[in-house]
């Protein structure tokens, strides 16, 4: 829905922590995890976009961090206050749960 109504990248490859649970869906993106604090109650910028196709979300009481690594396209111009450029996830691999919280 996104990718149609607005500018995207072309597809990139990255690598992060997604934090995903109750009203939270944050992606850090980078090779080494952030600290903990900033890792359970920051947001970043960038959300995942991700079709249940790709990876189909449990709803758990908790919050968890999982490392992953993806292929996905970033929007170009601001779609939202908190996380503004969203990420839609084209094909994504989850390398290991970090925890949850």
């Amino acid at each position: 829905m996104l990718t149609a109504c607005l500018p995207f990248s072309e597809p990139l490859k990255t690598t992060g922590v997604w934090v995903i649970g109750f009203e939270r869906n944050d992606f850090f993106e980078g090779p080494k995890p952030p600290p903990v604090q900033i890792m359970w109650e920051a947001s970043t910028g960038a959300e995942l976009v991700v079709d249940e196709k790709i990876y189909k979300w449990k709803p758990k009481p908790e919050i968890e961090a999982l490392q992953v690594d993806l292929v996905g396209r970033r929007a170009l111009c601001p779609v939202g206050a908190i996380n503004p450029y969203p990420i839609a996830v084209e094909k994504l691999q989850i390398r290991r749960r970090l925890g949850s919280h």
